[in-house]
């Protein structure tokens, strides 16, 4: 019984590591008191070696049942090794058209997962500082639990 257990988590361990093996980089950060304030701003420092391949990058939004709005809004800002800055707007949707919850949802808790760019090439190597800051037309944000960026290797197939 032991060995059967033993092997199914064996199993259960590869499968779920080769469903992320071309995951570059996922980090969140928790807000404190489930209260996104406006002058919180969100970093990550990423760093880039490969500036062949194209990127899938995702924002990790973990909520509560009490977010009440259907989108929440961001200003993603870019800072790349040789000092350049993008900035972007994103609406980022948490609701579907029927106003349900997108995501997976356990308890009054949602996790969502929201992809914003597509075949993103890093220009060059060096370090990265992603910037996420609440764009939300309310001083404060509540509900907000975490804020993350997820970045995979886009695996093109010929």
């Amino acid at each position: 019984m032991k060995k059967i257990f033993a092997l199914s988590i064996l199993t259960s361990m590869i499968l779920f590591s080769g469903c992320n093996k071309n995951v570059v980089f996922d980090k969140s950060q928790k807000i404190e008191d489930y209260i996104w304030n406006k002058q919180k701003i969100i970093e990550f420092d990423f760093d880039v070696n490969d500036t062949i391949s194209t990127h899938l990058i995702s924002f990790e939004i973990r909520h509560a049942t009490h977010f009440m709005y259907d989108n929440l809004l961001v200003e993603l800002i870019i800072l790349t090794p040789s000092a350049d800055t993008f900035s972007q707007d994103i609406t980022l949707p948490i609701r579907d058209k029927e106003h349900e919850f997108k995501g997976k949802g356990a308890g009054d808790i949602w996790d969502i997962s929201i992809p914003v760019f597509y075949d993103f090439n890093f220009p060059e190597k060096g370090k990265y500082k992603f910037q996420i800051k609440n764009a939300m037309p309310e001083a404060k944000t509540v509900a907000i639990m975490a804020v993350g960026i997820k970045i995979k290797k886009e695996v093109k197939n010929n």
